[in-house]
């Protein structure tokens, strides 16, 4: 875990240990590893990578040329970590189970619609690259390149904010918005989406402001929920997201942040 600018480590009972320092302390982090195939875990902050090593246990900005300038988010897939560039549409890949080594040629963009990639998530065997407006999947076609979209990969349906993008085993959660307007929270599985959220909330969000949101998944009594925190609202949304798609106006409740 992240905290202020300090990577930890906390145990089963709660005693934390100091990992490394980020050169940030403020904003969201994205975390991914490739565990057993490598002891590594990257960590982005919009500013740069850092890697972890759970066997050595070394800590160390990636200092690799090749390396994205503004990292916003990494995922872990077949081998390759795989991060998003800020403000564009690329995202470039690691050597095979090493994040501190970047080839200038092991990068692609998700340029099928001209909008900006704002996240990215692994789901089964497909990566979804979340934009302002569209959603773009791709798949590990075993080339040069690993990478390449779906011929019909390409969804009418982006995100306000990255931030807002959490993972179940089965599908994805944020909010969506479209070239047309309107906000609403979706579950993205496969090229297909629903709508989650009732009318009441979509209002709510509508005139929102997305400064610092958050959104994470958790498990609780056998019910998977979707939390969306809004600091400037004071208020976090909770979606129990079994009950969403049939009852959404009865699937969410709120509490102050």
């Amino acid at each position: 875990v992240v905290s202020a600018d300090t990577l930890y480590k906390v145990d089963s009972n709660y005693s934390s240990t100091t990992l490394g320092t980020l050169n940030t302390g403020t904003g969201l982090v994205s975390m991914a590893s490739n565990g057993v195939f490598g002891d590594q875990i990257i960590i982005v902050d919009g500013t740069d990578g850092y890697t972890y090593n759970s066997s050595t246990l070394a800590f160390a900005t990636i200092s690799d040329a090749q390396f994205p300038a503004s990292p916003t988010k990494v995922t872990y897939m077949d081998s390759f970590f795989i991060v998003l560039n800020d403000g564009s549409g690329q995202f470039n890949i690691s050597l095979s189970n090493d994040g501190t080594s970047w080839d200038a040629l092991d990068f692609a963009n998700a340029e099928r619609k001209p909008d900006d990639t704002l996240s990215i998530e692994t789901l089964g065997r497909d990566i979804y690259f979340i934009g302002e407006n569209t959603t773009e999947v791709w798949t590990n076609t075993g080339g040069r390149f690993p990478f390449e979209p779906y011929t019909n990969g390409v969804l009418e349906i982006g995100c306000i904010s990255g931030d807002t993008t959490a993972k179940t085993a089965s599908g994805i959660a944020f909010v969506a918005q479209t070239e047309r307007g309107g906000l609403q929270v979706v579950g993205l599985s496969g090229t297909n989406y629903k709508k989650l959220s009732s009318t009441a909330i979509d209002y709510v969000l509508t005139g929102a402001s997305f400064n610092n949101v958050s959104a994470f998944i958790f498990e609780q009594d056998s019910h998977i929920f979707y939390q969306l925190n809004l600091p400037d609202l004071n208020l976090s949304y909770v979606c129990d997201l079994a009950l969403a798609v049939e009852y959404p106006e009865i699937a969410w409740h709120t509490s102050t942040t």
